[in-house]
């Protein structure tokens, strides 16, 4: 993002010549919540349910500050039928007009994009990270996965263990690239039991007993002392299950 980038972003929208009638909504979802671990079946939904859940968000703060909303005109992620369903099944008296590049096609939706633009680079101004190494600086660029100052940027701040600072959402396609020389990571919970389910994926399925938590019936007095087939912390200090205390 550069400076006259946001700064004409910032005059088109004060240029609006807003009413008292007018008013706007924004919601900013932060990355380390879209990169939360997920199934790779459910994978593809998370950009859908997350805009998804942010138009339900707005149109109920609107709802809630005594706005009477008749038309609602959104810009979509994914089927656009799907979605105006979704939302005409939770608020049946509002219509919902669902397109995809809605913002070339509805004024009122390009104005909600150079708010969210305008929100975004008022939030990139004002990030505090969470890292604190020296070499950090901010010089995003656009954010888009073209621009070289954004590709500039990424490159600058990868870790070949904690990937990118949390300003960076992990999942997006963009990152990738940048992590094929990072180091693997192999996690205790990636154990799996001998006889964990496989499923669709091919991936045996870490049983909850293997560490610590079991509902299931109890094993043999045999195997729970050996602790075959369990997670290596109860393994290598010799602990056993029990059902009483």
């Amino acid at each position: 993002m550069t400076t006259t980038q946001s700064q004409a972003r910032d005059r088109r929208l004060n240029d609006g010549q807003p009413t008292s009638q007018d008013g706007e909504f924004s919601h900013q979802p932060q990355p380390r919540n879209q990169d939360q671990p997920r199934d790779p079946p459910t994978k593809p939904l998370i950009p859908f349910l997350y805009k998804l859940v942010s138009s339900i968000g707005l149109v109920k703060r609107a709802l809630n500050t005594g706005i009477l909303l008749t038309e609602v005109y959104v810009d979509t992620v994914g089927d656009p039928e799907k979605y105006r369903t979704k939302l005409s099944d939770i608020f049946p008296s509002i219509k919902f007009v669902v397109a995809k590049k809605a913002d070339s096609l509805y004024p009122v939706v390009s104005g909600a994009s150079i708010v969210a633009k305008v929100t975004r680079d008022r939030a990139l101004r004002n990030w505090v990270f969470d890292e604190s190494a020296e070499n950090m600086h901010r010089n995003f660029g656009s954010g888009y996965p073209g621009d070289p100052e954004t590709k500039n940027w990424l490159e600058h701040h990868k870790h070949t263990v904690f990937g990118f600072p949390t300003l960076v959402r992990f999942s997006w396609g963009t990152c990738k690239s940048y992590f094929k020389d990072g180091i693997e990571v192999l996690w205790e919970s990636d154990a799996t039991d001998e006889d964990g389910s496989s499923g669709k994926t091919g991936k045996k399925q870490l049983k909850l007993s293997s560490v610590g938590f079991t509902g299931m019936k109890k094993r043999s007095e045999e195997i729970e002392s050996s602790g075959k087939g369990r997670c290596k912390f109860f393994q290598a200090r010799k602990l056993e299950q029990l059902s009483k205390f």
